[in-house]
């Protein structure tokens, strides 16, 4: 029996080498063809132009993500100016708010007072100086965007101090409020 079982280790040892032998031929071959075929070159030349892509695609995005942090930085800059310019016109809107109201509560007062005494000799003469009431917001840029009393109303543009279309210069100088006079002074500037 001792025998029979190492011939029989034997035999499978053999049948194991023959199997080994056989695939280590088809191996040969296979490196073989990649090694003297295209196939390699091709895979290769593929493996190199992948790479020189993903390169490119990296410079690219790293010149984009600069690109963007300029305009971002552009842009809090420009929001930064943007909230200084809206806080001090909102400023500005209120002192002529305020402007306005105390002008034409003295406007009425002043009216009152005199229609007493010339309610028959004719038509209030401080409306008539006046001229029209106004009619909505005032539109335009630079000298046009700043009326008098006067051209208010009007059709054309305002005008500031009586320089400009369609009004007559107002025959006595009107005194500014602190808020016109940095209205006008920031309109001056901006030309």
């Amino acid at each position: 029996m001792i025998v029979t079982w190492t011939v029989l280790l034997d035999g499978l040892l053999a049948v194991l080498l023959a199997v080994t032998i056989g695939y280590a031929v088809m191996l040969n071959r296979r490196l073989a063809a990649i090694r003297g075929g295209s196939e390699f070159d091709r895979h290769a030349a593929g493996f190199r132009d992948a790479v020189s892509r993903a390169e490119d695609s990296v410079a690219r995005l790293k010149a984009n993500a600069d690109e963007l942090q300029q305009r971002l930085e552009q842009a809090r800059a420009l929001q930064d100016d943007l909230s200084l310019l809206i806080d001090r016109g909102e400023r500005v809107a209120d002192g002529l708010e305020t402007t306005v109201r105390i002008a034409r509560s003295q406007q009425d007062s002043v009216r009152d007072g005199r229609r007493e005494t010339t309610r028959q000799s004719g038509p209030d003469p401080v409306r008539a100086a006046a001229g029209p009431a106004v009619a909505g917001p005032v539109s335009g840029r630079g000298e046009n965007a700043i009326a008098s009393v006067r051209g208010r109303g009007q059709s054309g543009p305002a005008t500031v101090n009586g320089k400009g279309r369609g009004a007559t210069p107002s025959p006595q100088p009107v005194p500014r409020s602190q808020a016109e006079r940095e209205l006008l002074a920031a309109l001056a500037s901006r030309k």
